[in-house]
């Protein structure tokens, strides 16, 4: 594996060729997704529960749109929507949404491959800035020959690791924001 050093590195490059647009839009992208939560659902804690559930492999866009009709159906006992996602995470969003857990959406979300970048991703919605939500992209941006496979155990965490201890060199920006400002302009990179 790469150097927390080198991940680190990369990830600071990676913020300094962010533009102000880009660094703005970053810094209050989870305060949007906050508000989706709270949108789609009278628990907004729920609403994050949802959109983390359903997040694994689709774009944010098929998730606010898949996390909309969840949340609907649920609300008005209808029958469960199809959207976008894999069988799992539609299952999940669905206990979510109708508030059939035992527990919080948290430990429902903790039950799952690729359950780290889920629990981060609900804790940064719910605004959790220290959190850092290492999808595919926040990948590619900290190590160089990432093969695209789902990141586990070690790896993740030592690249959430690298996004932390850069955010601390960076000064000017928590965790969170990094990640959703180099999120933004790698995405923009292959739009």
């Amino acid at each position: 594996m790469v150097s927390d050093n080198m991940m680190q590195a990369r990830i600071v490059k990676a913020y300094r060729a962010t533009n102000a647009r880009q660094r703005s839009e970053g810094r209050i992208w989870y305060a949007k997704a906050y508000a989706v939560a709270k949108r789609i659902h009278p628990s907004y804690v729920a609403g994050a529960g949802v959109l983390a559930a359903l997040s694994p492999q689709i774009t944010w866009d098929e998730n606010i749109a898949g996390a909309e009709l969840i949340c609907h159906a649920a609300l008005n006992d209808l029958p469960m929507p199809d959207v976008a996602g894999y069988n799992i995470n539609r299952q999940k969003a669905w206990k979510i949404a109708r508030g059939e857990y035992w527990e919080s959406p948290l430990e429902l979300l903790s039950r799952s491959p690729g359950q780290y970048k889920v629990n981060n991703f609900y804790r940064n919605i719910l605004g959790d800035q220290y959190a850092v939500t290492v999808d595919r992209w926040a990948a590619r941006i900290a190590l160089p020959d990432w093969n695209e496979g789902s990141m586990r155990g070690r790896t993740y965490l030592a690249v959430e690791c690298a996004y932390q201890d850069a955010a601390v060199k960076l000064h000017s920006v928590t965790p969170a924001e990094l990640q959703a400002i180099v999120w933004i302009a790698e995405r923009e990179k292959v739009a």
